[in-house]
């Protein structure tokens, strides 16, 4: 079974949820960094933890990774973004706020007085954490990964229902007589 390799991308749920809104700078730098480096030690501690337990799982892995290595989700974000932060700290996702000003009511250039009317309603500002190279260009970022959880969910339970054989009973000894 998959066991560790999914104690990993529970991590990586973990580290997603830690991306929301108001986080910025290095706070969010690390973040990302952070769920980068999980995404793809969920195949690493496929590979070396879970794959030494049988010689079916080996090949179970084995033959899903020849599969990956021509998908776009690991090959295109999980492998070329861990190799972007990891080996050159290029990170290929980006976050940026809009803060929006509340004005008076008060005409500044006029010298008015202020008015009887409510004050303006002040707007939330606006995040965005959107991926800045291709081919998940202008996706949100957290909306990437989350795609990338459930492609490592589904290669998982792939893995597994592969290396799920049928178990064979040994009949029991027959006594000696």
């Amino acid at each position: 079974m998959t066991r560790a390799a999914r104690v990993v991308l529970e991590d990586c749920r973990s580290a997603l949820a830690s991306i929301q809104d108001g986080v910025s700078g290095s706070d969010w730098r690390w973040r990302w960094v952070a769920v980068v480096a999980l995404l793809r030690a969920v195949g690493h501690v496929l590979h070396k933890v879970d794959g030494p337990t049988s010689p079916s799982m080996q090949a179970a892995i084995q033959t899903a990774f020849q599969r990956w290595k021509g998908d776009g989700m690991f090959r295109d974000f999980i492998e070329h973004e861990r190799n972007n932060v990891l080996k050159a700290y290029r990170l290929g996702a980006g976050q940026s706020v809009t803060v929006y000003a509340a004005l008076s009511a008060m005409s500044i250039w006029a010298g008015t007085a202020p008015s009887d009317s409510p004050p303006p309603q002040r707007r939330p500002p606006s995040y965005r954490y959107p991926m800045t190279q291709a081919p998940f260009e202008g996706q949100d970022q957290r909306t990437v990964v989350a795609d990338a959880i459930k492609w490592w969910e589904r290669e998982l339970d792939l893995i597994d229902a592969a290396v799920d054989e049928p178990r064979q009973t040994v009949p029991p000894r027959s006594p000696r007589s």
